[in-house]
Protein backbone atom coordinates (compact mmCIF):
# COMPACT_ATOMS: atom_id res chain seq x y z
CA UNK A 1 0.00 0.00 0.00
CA UNK A 2 2.96 2.44 0.83
CA UNK A 3 4.07 1.99 -2.87
CA UNK A 4 0.78 2.35 -4.30
CA UNK A 5 0.80 5.50 -2.49
CA UNK A 6 4.81 6.31 -3.26
CA UNK A 7 3.11 6.37 -6.77
CA UNK A 8 0.77 8.42 -6.39
CA UNK A 9 2.50 10.98 -4.54
CA UNK A 10 4.88 10.71 -8.04
CA UNK A 11 1.85 11.42 -9.68
CA UNK A 12 1.38 14.17 -8.09
CA UNK A 13 3.90 15.33 -8.15
CA UNK A 14 4.49 15.13 -11.89
CA UNK A 15 0.76 16.23 -12.37
CA UNK A 16 1.97 19.48 -9.83
CA UNK A 17 4.71 20.21 -12.17
CA UNK A 18 2.31 20.00 -14.66
CA UNK A 19 -0.29 21.67 -12.51
CA UNK A 20 1.78 24.28 -11.99
CA UNK A 21 2.15 24.80 -15.38
CA UNK A 22 -1.79 24.94 -15.97
CA UNK A 23 -3.20 25.67 -12.29
CA UNK A 24 -2.32 27.25 -9.02
CA UNK A 25 0.21 25.97 -6.71
CA UNK A 26 -1.95 25.96 -3.51
CA UNK A 27 -4.06 23.32 -5.02
CA UNK A 28 -1.16 21.34 -5.00
CA UNK A 29 0.15 22.04 -1.82
CA UNK A 30 -3.61 20.74 -0.25
CA UNK A 31 -3.56 17.53 -2.21
CA UNK A 32 0.09 17.02 -1.12
CA UNK A 33 -0.52 17.49 2.77
CA UNK A 34 -3.50 15.02 2.49
CA UNK A 35 -1.32 12.57 0.39
CA UNK A 36 1.56 13.33 3.80
CA UNK A 37 -1.54 12.66 6.04
CA UNK A 38 -2.82 9.78 4.57
CA UNK A 39 0.71 8.39 4.29
CA UNK A 40 0.58 9.10 7.86
CA UNK A 41 -2.60 7.38 8.49
CA UNK A 42 -1.21 4.53 6.52
CA UNK A 43 1.85 4.28 8.38
CA UNK A 44 0.06 4.36 11.46
CA UNK A 45 -2.59 1.64 9.87
CA UNK A 46 0.11 -0.61 9.21
CA UNK A 47 1.67 -0.27 12.62
CA UNK A 48 -1.76 -0.48 14.02
CA UNK A 49 -2.30 -3.54 11.63
CA UNK A 50 1.21 -5.15 13.30
CA UNK A 51 -0.12 -4.89 16.52
CA UNK A 52 -3.70 -6.69 15.82
CA UNK A 53 -1.77 -8.90 13.77
CA UNK A 54 0.30 -9.34 16.99
CA UNK A 55 -2.98 -9.17 18.91
CA UNK A 56 -4.67 -12.09 16.72
CA UNK A 57 -1.72 -14.03 16.63
CA UNK A 58 -1.59 -13.79 20.52
CA UNK A 59 -5.47 -14.24 20.67
CA UNK A 60 -5.43 -17.16 18.15
CA UNK A 61 -3.05 -18.65 20.66
CA UNK A 62 -4.87 -17.81 23.57
CA UNK A 63 -8.03 -19.01 21.75
CA UNK A 64 -6.88 -22.08 20.74
CA UNK A 65 -5.57 -22.68 24.39
CA UNK A 66 -9.18 -21.79 25.91
CA UNK A 67 -10.35 -24.33 23.21
CA UNK A 68 -7.67 -26.89 25.21
CA UNK A 69 -8.88 -25.52 28.05
CA UNK A 70 -12.27 -25.57 27.06
CA UNK A 71 -11.95 -29.22 26.00
CA UNK A 72 -10.31 -30.17 29.52
CA UNK A 73 -13.16 -29.20 31.08
CA UNK A 74 -15.80 -30.21 28.88
CA UNK A 75 -14.10 -33.38 29.87
CA UNK A 76 -14.15 -32.42 33.28
CA UNK A 77 -17.35 -31.55 33.03
CA UNK A 78 -18.33 -34.70 31.71
CA UNK A 79 -16.65 -36.61 34.54
CA UNK A 80 -18.09 -34.34 36.86
CA UNK A 81 -21.59 -35.19 35.57
CA UNK A 82 -20.66 -38.36 35.86
CA UNK A 83 -19.27 -37.51 39.38
CA UNK A 84 -22.63 -35.40 39.90
CA UNK A 85 -24.66 -38.42 39.60
CA UNK A 86 -22.85 -40.79 41.76
CA UNK A 87 -22.70 -37.73 44.54
CA UNK A 88 -26.98 -37.40 43.66
CA UNK A 89 -26.89 -41.18 44.09
CA UNK A 90 -25.45 -41.30 47.28
CA UNK A 91 -27.01 -37.90 48.07
CA UNK A 92 -30.41 -39.99 47.43
CA UNK A 93 -29.19 -42.64 49.82
CA UNK A 94 -27.89 -39.89 52.54
CA UNK A 95 -31.34 -38.21 52.37
CA UNK A 96 -32.82 -41.50 52.86
CA UNK A 97 -30.34 -42.74 54.97
CA UNK A 98 -31.01 -38.96 57.08
CA UNK A 99 -34.58 -39.82 56.86
CA UNK A 100 -34.34 -43.36 58.50
CA UNK A 101 -31.84 -41.45 61.06
CA UNK A 102 -34.50 -38.74 61.17
CA UNK A 103 -37.08 -41.12 61.96
CA UNK A 104 -35.36 -43.15 64.50
CA UNK A 105 -34.41 -39.81 66.06
CA UNK A 106 -37.92 -39.04 66.54
CA UNK A 107 -38.42 -42.58 68.17
CA UNK A 108 -35.30 -42.23 70.24
CA UNK A 109 -36.71 -38.85 71.30
CA UNK A 110 -39.62 -40.16 72.34
CA UNK A 111 -38.29 -43.39 73.73
CA UNK A 112 -35.62 -40.68 75.95
CA UNK A 113 -38.62 -38.66 77.05
CA UNK A 114 -40.12 -41.53 77.79
CA UNK A 115 -37.42 -43.16 79.54
CA UNK A 116 -36.71 -39.25 81.13
CA UNK A 117 -40.14 -39.44 82.61
CA UNK A 118 -39.45 -43.17 84.14
CA UNK A 119 -36.45 -41.98 85.42
CA UNK A 120 -38.12 -39.07 87.05
CA UNK A 121 -41.05 -41.79 88.04
CA UNK A 122 -38.09 -43.83 89.63
CA UNK A 123 -36.28 -41.51 91.25
CA UNK A 124 -39.73 -39.91 92.54
CA UNK A 125 -40.86 -44.17 93.65
CA UNK A 126 -37.40 -44.72 95.13
CA UNK A 127 -37.72 -40.69 97.43
CA UNK A 128 -41.24 -42.14 98.24
CA UNK A 129 -40.44 -45.83 99.17
CA UNK A 130 -37.05 -44.20 100.83
CA UNK A 131 -39.64 -41.71 102.75
CA UNK A 132 -41.50 -44.90 103.85
CA UNK A 133 -38.61 -46.97 104.46
CA UNK A 134 -37.94 -44.48 107.07
CA UNK A 135 -41.33 -44.02 107.89
CA UNK A 136 -41.62 -47.74 108.47
CA UNK A 137 -38.44 -47.73 110.43
CA UNK A 138 -39.51 -44.76 112.40
CA UNK A 139 -43.14 -47.13 113.36
CA UNK A 140 -41.26 -50.51 114.09
CA UNK A 141 -38.97 -48.92 116.11
CA UNK A 142 -41.66 -46.74 117.91
CA UNK A 143 -43.45 -49.55 118.67
CA UNK A 144 -40.59 -52.10 120.05
CA UNK A 145 -38.29 -49.77 121.89
CA UNK A 146 -42.05 -48.40 123.73
CA UNK A 147 -42.50 -49.22 127.25
CA UNK A 148 -45.43 -49.25 129.51
CA UNK A 149 -44.08 -47.10 132.54
CA UNK A 150 -47.51 -47.78 134.37
CA UNK A 151 -46.82 -49.14 137.96
CA UNK A 152 -50.21 -50.16 137.86
CA UNK A 153 -50.65 -51.88 134.89
CA UNK A 154 -47.24 -53.66 135.82
CA UNK A 155 -47.92 -54.80 138.96
CA UNK A 156 -51.33 -56.64 137.58
CA UNK A 157 -48.87 -58.36 135.17
CA UNK A 158 -46.35 -59.34 138.11
CA UNK A 159 -48.98 -61.21 139.49
CA UNK A 160 -51.17 -62.22 136.67
CA UNK A 161 -47.94 -63.59 135.21
CA UNK A 162 -45.94 -64.76 137.78
CA UNK A 163 -48.45 -65.12 140.81
CA UNK A 164 -52.11 -66.41 139.95
CA UNK A 165 -50.47 -68.60 136.51
CA UNK A 166 -48.52 -70.82 139.09
CA UNK A 167 -51.71 -70.97 141.10
CA UNK A 168 -53.58 -72.08 138.03
CA UNK A 169 -51.23 -74.58 137.35
CA UNK A 170 -51.43 -76.40 140.54
CA UNK A 171 -54.59 -75.99 140.92
CA UNK A 172 -57.33 -78.57 139.49
CA UNK A 173 -60.54 -78.03 140.75
CA UNK A 174 -61.60 -75.36 138.09
CA UNK A 175 -62.18 -77.90 134.82
CA UNK A 176 -62.83 -74.34 132.55
CA UNK A 177 -59.15 -72.79 133.83
CA UNK A 178 -58.79 -71.34 130.11
CA UNK A 179 -61.78 -69.55 130.43
CA UNK A 180 -60.64 -67.65 133.49
CA UNK A 181 -57.63 -67.39 131.65
CA UNK A 182 -59.28 -65.69 129.14
CA UNK A 183 -60.93 -63.00 130.99
CA UNK A 184 -57.58 -62.07 133.09
CA UNK A 185 -56.19 -61.25 129.73
CA UNK A 186 -58.99 -59.48 129.14
CA UNK A 187 -59.00 -57.88 132.19
CA UNK A 188 -55.19 -57.16 131.40
CA UNK A 189 -56.04 -55.83 128.09
CA UNK A 190 -57.91 -53.43 129.21
CA UNK A 191 -56.16 -52.25 131.92
CA UNK A 192 -53.37 -51.39 129.16
CA UNK A 193 -55.99 -49.59 126.93
CA UNK A 194 -56.57 -47.28 129.96
CA UNK A 195 -53.25 -46.91 130.74
CA UNK A 196 -52.34 -46.26 126.74
CA UNK A 197 -55.31 -43.43 127.27
CA UNK A 198 -57.12 -42.44 130.43
CA UNK A 199 -60.02 -40.81 129.05
CA UNK A 200 -61.09 -44.44 127.44
CA UNK A 201 -62.71 -45.87 130.88
CA UNK A 202 -65.69 -43.72 130.83
CA UNK A 203 -66.48 -44.02 127.02
CA UNK A 204 -68.99 -46.99 126.23
CA UNK A 205 -67.39 -49.28 123.65
CA UNK A 206 -69.44 -49.54 120.62
CA UNK A 207 -67.86 -52.21 118.09
CA UNK A 208 -69.17 -51.46 114.55
CA UNK A 209 -68.86 -54.87 112.27
CA UNK A 210 -69.47 -56.05 108.67
CA UNK A 211 -68.41 -57.85 105.40
CA UNK A 212 -65.39 -55.81 103.58
CA UNK A 213 -66.12 -52.73 101.61
CA UNK A 214 -69.48 -52.35 103.61
CA UNK A 215 -68.50 -49.17 104.70
CA UNK A 216 -67.36 -49.07 108.39
CA UNK A 217 -65.08 -46.27 108.23
CA UNK A 218 -67.17 -43.51 106.49
CA UNK A 219 -69.80 -44.89 109.00
CA UNK A 220 -67.77 -43.93 112.12
CA UNK A 221 -66.24 -40.87 110.24
CA UNK A 222 -69.95 -39.37 109.74
CA UNK A 223 -69.88 -38.70 113.19
CA UNK A 224 -66.48 -36.70 113.41
CA UNK A 225 -67.04 -33.25 114.06
CA UNK A 226 -63.99 -32.43 111.88
CA UNK A 227 -64.95 -33.37 108.54
CA UNK A 228 -61.33 -33.08 106.98
CA UNK A 229 -60.51 -35.77 109.58
CA UNK A 230 -61.38 -39.59 108.11
CA UNK A 231 -60.44 -42.82 109.21
CA UNK A 232 -58.20 -45.01 106.55
CA UNK A 233 -60.50 -46.97 104.23
CA UNK A 234 -60.35 -50.04 101.85
CA UNK A 235 -57.91 -52.50 104.00
CA UNK A 236 -58.44 -55.60 103.59
CA UNK A 237 -59.17 -57.80 106.71
CA UNK A 238 -55.85 -59.18 107.08
CA UNK A 239 -53.82 -56.19 107.79
CA UNK A 240 -56.28 -53.92 109.23
CA UNK A 241 -55.53 -52.69 112.68
CA UNK A 242 -58.63 -52.46 115.32
CA UNK A 243 -58.81 -48.89 115.64
CA UNK A 244 -60.82 -47.40 118.75
CA UNK A 245 -62.20 -43.80 118.23
CA UNK A 246 -62.38 -41.90 121.48
CA UNK A 247 -64.10 -38.32 121.72
CA UNK A 248 -61.75 -36.00 123.60
CA UNK A 249 -61.38 -32.58 123.97
CA UNK A 250 -58.55 -30.56 125.44
CA UNK A 251 -59.02 -28.77 129.01
CA UNK A 252 -60.45 -25.58 128.08
CA UNK A 253 -62.97 -26.97 125.74
CA UNK A 254 -61.87 -24.40 122.53
CA UNK A 255 -60.14 -26.70 120.70
CA UNK A 256 -60.26 -30.09 119.22
CA UNK A 257 -57.13 -32.32 119.89
CA UNK A 258 -56.90 -34.88 117.26
CA UNK A 259 -54.48 -37.40 117.96
CA UNK A 260 -53.38 -41.45 116.52
CA UNK A 261 -52.17 -43.49 119.32
CA UNK A 262 -50.58 -46.66 118.41
CA UNK A 263 -50.72 -49.48 121.23
CA UNK A 264 -48.09 -52.05 121.32
CA UNK A 265 -48.08 -55.38 122.85
CA UNK A 266 -46.53 -54.45 126.09
CA UNK A 267 -49.50 -51.84 126.34
CA UNK A 268 -47.07 -48.79 125.88
CA UNK A 269 -48.54 -45.84 123.56
CA UNK A 270 -46.62 -44.62 120.94
CA UNK A 271 -48.04 -41.15 119.45
CA UNK A 272 -47.94 -41.89 115.93
CA UNK A 273 -48.15 -38.23 114.68
CA UNK A 274 -45.52 -37.75 116.37
CA UNK A 275 -43.60 -39.88 113.79
CA UNK A 276 -45.58 -38.42 110.94
CA UNK A 277 -48.54 -35.84 111.24
CA UNK A 278 -50.27 -37.52 107.92
CA UNK A 279 -49.81 -40.48 109.25
CA UNK A 280 -53.93 -41.00 109.59
CA UNK A 281 -53.70 -40.97 105.71
CA UNK A 282 -50.80 -43.05 104.70
CA UNK A 283 -52.45 -45.98 106.63
CA UNK A 284 -53.43 -47.70 103.47
CA UNK A 285 -53.77 -50.95 102.47
CA UNK A 286 -50.74 -50.84 100.29
CA UNK A 287 -48.74 -49.39 103.09
CA UNK A 288 -49.68 -52.19 105.40
CA UNK A 289 -48.98 -54.99 102.90
CA UNK A 290 -45.53 -52.97 102.42
CA UNK A 291 -44.03 -54.13 105.63
CA UNK A 292 -44.03 -57.80 104.64
CA UNK A 293 -45.45 -58.58 108.38
CA UNK A 294 -48.84 -58.22 109.45
CA UNK A 295 -48.33 -54.42 111.47
CA UNK A 296 -50.92 -55.37 113.93
CA UNK A 297 -48.59 -58.24 115.46
CA UNK A 298 -46.81 -55.55 116.88
CA UNK A 299 -49.71 -52.98 117.19
CA UNK A 300 -52.80 -54.83 117.92
CA UNK A 301 -54.69 -51.74 118.01
CA UNK A 302 -54.85 -47.71 117.98
CA UNK A 303 -56.73 -45.36 119.69
CA UNK A 304 -58.26 -42.17 117.60
CA UNK A 305 -59.03 -39.02 119.47
CA UNK A 306 -61.36 -36.67 117.89
CA UNK A 307 -64.41 -34.19 118.91
CA UNK A 308 -67.51 -36.73 117.98
CA UNK A 309 -70.77 -36.22 118.17
CA UNK A 310 -71.73 -38.54 120.83
CA UNK A 311 -69.18 -37.62 123.98
CA UNK A 312 -69.51 -40.95 125.84
CA UNK A 313 -69.08 -43.49 122.95
CA UNK A 314 -65.99 -44.87 121.53
CA UNK A 315 -66.26 -47.05 118.09
CA UNK A 316 -64.66 -49.90 117.99
CA UNK A 317 -63.50 -50.20 113.62
CA UNK A 318 -62.94 -53.69 113.50
CA UNK A 319 -61.32 -55.91 111.04
CA UNK A 320 -64.69 -57.21 109.65
CA UNK A 321 -64.45 -60.38 107.31
CA UNK A 322 -64.39 -60.80 103.54
CA UNK A 323 -67.85 -62.33 102.66
CA UNK A 324 -66.23 -63.69 99.37
CA UNK A 325 -63.65 -65.49 101.38
CA UNK A 326 -62.80 -68.16 103.86
CA UNK A 327 -62.79 -66.34 107.48
CA UNK A 328 -60.21 -68.14 109.82
CA UNK A 329 -60.69 -69.00 113.05
CA UNK A 330 -58.18 -66.06 113.70
CA UNK A 331 -60.73 -63.33 112.25
CA UNK A 332 -63.36 -65.43 114.28
CA UNK A 333 -61.60 -64.99 117.33
CA UNK A 334 -60.54 -61.64 116.30
CA UNK A 335 -64.18 -60.82 116.15
CA UNK A 336 -65.10 -62.72 119.35
CA UNK A 337 -62.98 -60.54 121.34
CA UNK A 338 -64.11 -56.91 119.95
CA UNK A 339 -67.38 -58.02 119.97
CA UNK A 340 -67.01 -59.32 124.07
CA UNK A 341 -65.26 -56.51 125.23
CA UNK A 342 -67.70 -53.81 123.67
CA UNK A 343 -71.20 -53.03 125.09
CA UNK A 344 -73.25 -52.93 121.81
CA UNK A 345 -72.70 -54.22 118.39
CA UNK A 346 -73.60 -51.95 115.27
CA UNK A 347 -73.52 -54.49 111.90
CA UNK A 348 -73.51 -52.80 108.73
CA UNK A 349 -74.34 -54.09 105.32
CA UNK A 350 -73.86 -52.47 101.93
CA UNK A 351 -76.44 -51.41 100.34
CA UNK A 352 -74.70 -50.64 97.01
CA UNK A 353 -74.10 -54.31 96.79
CA UNK A 354 -77.12 -56.51 99.03
CA UNK A 355 -80.60 -55.94 98.63
CA UNK A 356 -81.16 -58.24 101.90
CA UNK A 357 -78.65 -59.31 104.78
CA UNK A 358 -76.63 -61.82 103.32
CA UNK A 359 -76.52 -65.24 104.16
CA UNK A 360 -72.64 -64.90 105.15
CA UNK A 361 -73.11 -61.88 107.46
CA UNK A 362 -75.78 -64.07 109.20
CA UNK A 363 -73.76 -67.36 109.85
CA UNK A 364 -70.84 -64.68 110.93
CA UNK A 365 -72.86 -63.23 113.29
CA UNK A 366 -74.52 -66.22 114.91
CA UNK A 367 -71.09 -67.47 115.75
CA UNK A 368 -69.60 -64.75 116.97
CA UNK A 369 -72.76 -63.61 119.28
CA UNK A 370 -73.24 -66.97 120.15
CA UNK A 371 -75.52 -66.71 123.35
CA UNK A 372 -74.10 -63.19 123.88
CA UNK A 373 -76.86 -60.94 125.07
CA UNK A 374 -75.62 -57.79 123.93
CA UNK A 375 -77.99 -55.02 121.83
CA UNK A 376 -77.22 -55.29 118.20
CA UNK A 377 -78.23 -52.27 115.79
CA UNK A 378 -78.49 -53.35 111.86
CA UNK A 379 -77.80 -50.61 109.58
CA UNK A 380 -77.99 -50.75 105.71
CA UNK A 381 -75.46 -48.00 104.71
CA UNK A 382 -74.47 -46.28 101.03
CA UNK A 383 -78.25 -45.98 101.46
CA UNK A 384 -78.30 -42.95 99.28
CA UNK A 385 -78.20 -45.15 95.84
CA UNK A 386 -81.31 -47.27 96.41
CA UNK A 387 -84.57 -45.35 95.35
CA UNK A 388 -87.05 -45.23 98.85
CA UNK A 389 -89.20 -47.70 98.05
CA UNK A 390 -86.28 -50.10 97.64
CA UNK A 391 -85.30 -49.23 100.55
CA UNK A 392 -88.47 -49.72 102.24
CA UNK A 393 -88.42 -53.06 100.80
CA UNK A 394 -84.97 -54.37 101.99
CA UNK A 395 -85.59 -53.39 105.21
CA UNK A 396 -88.43 -55.65 105.36
CA UNK A 397 -86.63 -58.24 104.00
CA UNK A 398 -84.03 -57.36 106.73
CA UNK A 399 -86.64 -57.81 109.77
CA UNK A 400 -88.02 -60.90 108.36
CA UNK A 401 -84.58 -62.79 107.97
CA UNK A 402 -83.66 -61.76 111.77
CA UNK A 403 -86.71 -62.94 113.02
CA UNK A 404 -86.86 -66.13 111.21
CA UNK A 405 -83.01 -66.45 112.37
CA UNK A 406 -83.88 -65.35 115.54
CA UNK A 407 -81.29 -62.88 115.89
CA UNK A 408 -82.24 -60.19 118.48
CA UNK A 409 -81.95 -56.11 117.23
CA UNK A 410 -82.72 -53.20 118.58
CA UNK A 411 -83.29 -51.59 115.20
CA UNK A 412 -82.62 -51.39 111.48
CA UNK A 413 -81.71 -47.78 110.18
CA UNK A 414 -81.20 -46.56 106.60
CA UNK A 415 -77.84 -44.37 106.54
CA UNK A 416 -75.99 -42.28 104.45
CA UNK A 417 -72.50 -41.53 105.49
CA UNK A 418 -71.06 -39.47 103.33
CA UNK A 419 -74.14 -36.55 104.43
CA UNK A 420 -74.39 -38.52 107.97
CA UNK A 421 -77.92 -38.88 107.92
CA UNK A 422 -80.89 -41.27 108.58
CA UNK A 423 -83.36 -41.92 105.86
CA UNK A 424 -85.26 -44.80 107.12
CA UNK A 425 -85.95 -47.38 109.45
CA UNK A 426 -87.70 -49.90 110.56
CA UNK A 427 -91.12 -48.89 112.86
CA UNK A 428 -91.40 -52.01 114.50
CA UNK A 429 -92.86 -52.33 118.28
CA UNK A 430 -90.14 -51.02 121.00
CA UNK A 431 -87.61 -50.49 117.80
CA UNK A 432 -85.45 -47.56 117.29
CA UNK A 433 -84.07 -45.71 114.98
CA UNK A 434 -80.09 -45.02 114.83
CA UNK A 435 -79.89 -41.53 116.54
CA UNK A 436 -82.38 -42.93 119.19
CA UNK A 437 -80.02 -45.95 119.62
CA UNK A 438 -76.74 -44.09 119.78
CA UNK A 439 -78.51 -41.49 122.30
CA UNK A 440 -79.48 -44.44 124.79
CA UNK A 441 -75.91 -45.62 124.89
CA UNK A 442 -74.34 -42.19 124.87
CA UNK A 443 -74.08 -42.17 128.80
CA UNK A 444 -70.82 -42.30 130.91
CA UNK A 445 -69.38 -45.77 131.56
CA UNK A 446 -67.98 -46.83 134.85
CA UNK A 447 -65.20 -49.44 133.09
CA UNK A 448 -63.72 -49.70 136.98
CA UNK A 449 -66.80 -51.76 138.45
CA UNK A 450 -67.08 -53.56 134.85
CA UNK A 451 -63.61 -54.92 135.27
CA UNK A 452 -63.96 -55.69 138.93
CA UNK A 453 -67.18 -57.87 138.15
CA UNK A 454 -65.55 -59.73 135.29
CA UNK A 455 -62.48 -60.38 138.10
CA UNK A 456 -65.21 -61.46 140.82
CA UNK A 457 -66.50 -63.73 137.89
CA UNK A 458 -63.02 -65.69 137.76
CA UNK A 459 -62.94 -65.84 141.88
CA UNK A 460 -66.67 -67.43 142.05
CA UNK A 461 -65.55 -69.65 139.35
CA UNK A 462 -62.39 -70.18 141.51
CA UNK A 463 -63.68 -70.39 144.59
CA UNK A 464 -67.22 -72.47 143.58
CA UNK A 465 -64.85 -74.90 142.21
CA UNK A 466 -62.45 -75.68 145.32
CA UNK A 467 -65.00 -75.08 148.31
CA UNK A 468 -66.95 -78.37 145.82
CA UNK A 469 -64.12 -79.99 145.51
CA UNK A 470 -63.56 -79.80 149.93
CA UNK A 471 -67.45 -80.08 149.81
CA UNK A 472 -67.02 -83.69 147.91
CA UNK A 473 -63.38 -84.38 149.55
CA UNK A 474 -65.03 -84.13 153.20
CA UNK A 475 -68.46 -86.02 152.01
CA UNK A 476 -65.76 -89.04 150.89
CA UNK A 477 -63.62 -89.01 153.73
CA UNK A 478 -66.31 -89.46 155.97
CA UNK A 479 -68.32 -92.07 154.16
CA UNK A 480 -64.91 -93.68 153.96
CA UNK A 481 -64.23 -93.74 158.44
CA UNK A 482 -67.83 -94.91 158.91
CA UNK A 483 -67.77 -97.23 156.28
CA UNK A 484 -64.48 -98.59 157.81
CA UNK A 485 -65.97 -98.11 161.55
CA UNK A 486 -69.27 -100.41 160.39
CA UNK A 487 -67.04 -102.71 158.74
CA UNK A 488 -64.50 -103.59 161.66
CA UNK A 489 -67.92 -103.28 164.40
CA UNK A 490 -69.92 -106.19 161.95
CA UNK A 491 -66.56 -108.45 162.08
CA UNK A 492 -66.44 -108.07 165.52
CA UNK A 493 -69.90 -109.49 165.34
CA UNK A 494 -69.55 -112.13 164.00
CA UNK A 495 -66.35 -113.57 165.88
CA UNK A 496 -63.76 -112.67 163.64
CA UNK A 497 -61.04 -110.39 164.71
CA UNK A 498 -59.81 -109.49 161.29
CA UNK A 499 -59.36 -105.22 161.33
CA UNK A 500 -60.14 -103.40 158.39
CA UNK A 501 -57.44 -100.63 158.41
CA UNK A 502 -56.81 -99.38 155.01
CA UNK A 503 -59.73 -97.16 154.49
CA UNK A 504 -58.32 -95.06 156.92
CA UNK A 505 -55.32 -94.58 154.97
CA UNK A 506 -57.34 -94.24 151.92
CA UNK A 507 -59.65 -91.65 153.74
CA UNK A 508 -56.39 -89.71 154.60
CA UNK A 509 -56.18 -89.08 151.07
CA UNK A 510 -59.21 -87.04 151.15
CA UNK A 511 -58.18 -84.62 153.07
CA UNK A 512 -58.63 -80.78 152.28
CA UNK A 513 -55.57 -79.17 153.01
CA UNK A 514 -54.47 -78.23 149.66
CA UNK A 515 -57.36 -76.96 148.78
CA UNK A 516 -57.57 -75.11 152.24
CA UNK A 517 -54.24 -73.93 150.69
CA UNK A 518 -55.50 -72.44 147.25
CA UNK A 519 -58.17 -71.36 148.65
CA UNK A 520 -56.28 -68.73 150.79
CA UNK A 521 -53.89 -68.33 147.97
CA UNK A 522 -56.84 -67.50 145.78
CA UNK A 523 -57.73 -65.07 147.93
CA UNK A 524 -54.69 -62.96 148.34
CA UNK A 525 -54.27 -62.91 144.85
CA UNK A 526 -58.00 -61.24 144.44
CA UNK A 527 -57.50 -59.13 147.12
CA UNK A 528 -54.13 -58.05 145.33
CA UNK A 529 -55.97 -57.70 141.83
CA UNK A 530 -58.55 -55.72 143.54
CA UNK A 531 -56.29 -52.93 144.86
CA UNK A 532 -54.36 -52.93 142.01
CA UNK A 533 -57.19 -51.85 139.91
CA UNK A 534 -58.05 -49.32 143.11
CA UNK A 535 -55.34 -47.81 142.97
CA UNK A 536 -55.60 -47.45 138.71
CA UNK A 537 -58.40 -45.67 139.13
CA UNK A 538 -57.73 -43.73 142.06
CA UNK A 539 -60.70 -44.74 143.88
CA UNK A 540 -61.62 -47.65 145.67
CA UNK A 541 -65.20 -49.23 143.65
CA UNK A 542 -68.25 -50.39 146.16
CA UNK A 543 -68.26 -53.87 144.21
CA UNK A 544 -68.69 -56.78 146.72
CA UNK A 545 -66.17 -59.74 146.11
CA UNK A 546 -67.72 -63.03 146.46
CA UNK A 547 -68.26 -65.14 149.29
CA UNK A 548 -69.81 -68.51 148.17
CA UNK A 549 -71.08 -70.24 151.36
CA UNK A 550 -69.93 -74.14 151.00
CA UNK A 551 -73.21 -75.37 152.08
CA UNK A 552 -74.99 -74.15 149.24
CA UNK A 553 -72.67 -75.92 147.19
CA UNK A 554 -74.78 -78.86 146.21
CA UNK A 555 -72.08 -82.31 145.33
CA UNK A 556 -73.72 -84.08 142.42
CA UNK A 557 -73.77 -88.13 141.85
CA UNK A 558 -73.05 -88.66 146.51
CA UNK A 559 -74.07 -87.94 149.53
CA UNK A 560 -73.53 -89.42 152.24
CA UNK A 561 -77.20 -89.33 153.14
CA UNK A 562 -79.33 -92.01 155.17
CA UNK A 563 -80.26 -94.43 152.38
CA UNK A 564 -76.69 -95.30 152.18
CA UNK A 565 -76.05 -95.53 155.57
CA UNK A 566 -79.36 -98.32 156.39
CA UNK A 567 -78.41 -100.13 153.69
CA UNK A 568 -74.99 -101.00 154.86
CA UNK A 569 -77.07 -101.27 158.39
CA UNK A 570 -79.63 -104.13 156.61
CA UNK A 571 -76.72 -105.83 155.45
CA UNK A 572 -74.87 -105.79 158.67
CA UNK A 573 -78.05 -107.34 160.52
CA UNK A 574 -77.78 -110.08 157.76
CA UNK A 575 -73.87 -110.93 158.84
CA UNK A 576 -74.91 -114.43 159.59
CA UNK A 577 -76.28 -115.32 156.37
CA UNK A 578 -73.33 -114.17 154.21
CA UNK A 579 -69.53 -115.36 153.86
CA UNK A 580 -66.27 -113.24 154.38
CA UNK A 581 -66.05 -112.86 150.23
CA UNK A 582 -69.93 -112.21 150.36
CA UNK A 583 -69.18 -109.21 152.58
CA UNK A 584 -66.50 -107.68 151.27
CA UNK A 585 -67.96 -107.65 147.81
CA UNK A 586 -71.10 -105.55 148.81
CA UNK A 587 -68.64 -103.01 151.02
CA UNK A 588 -66.56 -103.26 148.06
CA UNK A 589 -69.49 -102.29 145.51
CA UNK A 590 -70.34 -99.80 147.78
CA UNK A 591 -66.70 -98.06 147.68
CA UNK A 592 -67.03 -98.23 144.25
CA UNK A 593 -70.03 -96.25 143.94
CA UNK A 594 -68.64 -93.75 146.17
CA UNK A 595 -65.10 -93.62 144.63
CA UNK A 596 -67.26 -93.09 140.72
CA UNK A 597 -68.96 -89.45 142.27
CA UNK A 598 -65.01 -88.08 142.98
CA UNK A 599 -63.64 -86.61 139.14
Amino acid sequence: MRNELKKIAENIEQTSRIGYLFSKGNVVNALTEQLTKVEENITALEAEKENVENNLAQQTETLASVKRNLKRKEDEIEELGEEIDDLQADLSKKKNALREVEENFADLSTEHDNLTQKHKTLLENVKKERTVTKLRENLVGALISAKNENERLNSFRQIFHNEFLPFASEESSLQNEAGALLKLQEIEKELAMISGLPSFYSARAIAVGGGFSAGKSEFISSFFKNPDLKLPRSIEPTTAIPTYVVNQKNKNQTEVKNSLIGINNNGAAVDLLKIDPDLTQKLSHQFMRSFNFPLKSIMPYMFLTTELTYEHICFVDTPGYNPTGSHTAEDMAVAKEFVANAEALIWLVGADVNGTLPRTDIQFLKNVLGKSKKPVYFVLNKADVKPEADIVKIIKEFSQVLEREKIAYIGISAYDSLEGKGLLYYKGKGKKDIFEFLNSMNKSSNKQDEILHKLYEVERDYQFAIKKDIKQRKAIEKALYKITIDLNEANFKRGRYKVYDQLEIVAESFNTKTEEKHLKTLEKLMANFTNVINQMFGKISQVKRPNINIDDIEVEGFELDENNLQESEVHNSKEDKVNDKQFETFHGSYLQRIFSTFK
